[in-house]
């Protein structure tokens, strides 16, 4: 048996071996042919290993052009349209599904202690006319009276912690759910921000981990 390291600029990234069932030793020339190997297989590492960081940036670039894409999209129909609410909250919405590989998104407005749907989109069912009560056992409700994203990995598993929530989630098949209160400066005070009239979340009908924690 014979080994001999694959090296990239001076540091091993593994070894090829070979070996014969009788014993004896391998020639010179054996070993020089086997370093051969041994350099071009490093080379096909090496290329491989370029060419996925490169599909990566590549990703990232593209990914970043599209959700710049969809910002622009926004802001283009507020210009457009800066009276009108509906359109651009419904941009958002099917933005938010896209980006963020969700299955459903909406948008809630808050109302005294309730939470009322502004914009949708997706295929679970959503009445507008039924209020969401405004509380830390709903996602949206704890996203908002505590001004931070909150996210579930399984809404529908977690009763004890958001028992109306994962009562909702239940019945309307969620599972992952991800929402974000959108907030707004405090005209008196630029460092000070309030809840807003709104809430989103993004919702995934399979358990889906996200880089966010509840």
């Amino acid at each position: 048996m014979v080994t001999v390291p694959m090296l990239r600029e001076g540091e091993a990234v593994g070894p090829i071996i070979v070996a014969r069932r009788a014993p004896g030793r391998f020639t010179d020339a054996e070993l020089e042919l086997l370093k051969t190997f041994a350099d071009q297989a490093v080379i096909a590492i090496e290329n491989v290993r370029l060419f996925t960081e490169l599909q990566a940036r590549n990703r990232d670039l593209t990914e970043a052009l599209e959700q710049q894409t969809a910002t622009a999209e926004v802001l283009r129909i507020i210009s457009t349209s800066p009276t009108e609410l509906q359109p651009v909250l419904e941009v958002v919405v099917k933005s938010a599904v896209r980006f963020c590989g969700a299955d459903d998104a909406i948008i809630l407005r808050l109302d005294g202690e309730h939470l009322r749907a502004a914009a949708h989109h997706g295929p679970i069912p959503v009445d507008f006319a039924l209020p969401v009560p405004c509380v830390r056992g709903t996602v949206g409700g704890r996203s908002v009276l505590e001004r931070r994203a909150v996210h579930v990995t399984d809404l529908q598993a977690e009763a004890e912690e958001f028992p109306e929530g994962s009562a909702f989630a239940t019945r309307l098949g969620a599972r992952t759910t991800l929402g974000v209160p959108l907030l707004r400066e405090v005209a008196s005070s630029p460092r000070r921000s309030t809840p807003t009239l709104s809430f989103r979340s993004v919702d995934w009908k399979e358990v889906m981990p996200y880089g966010l924690t509840a």
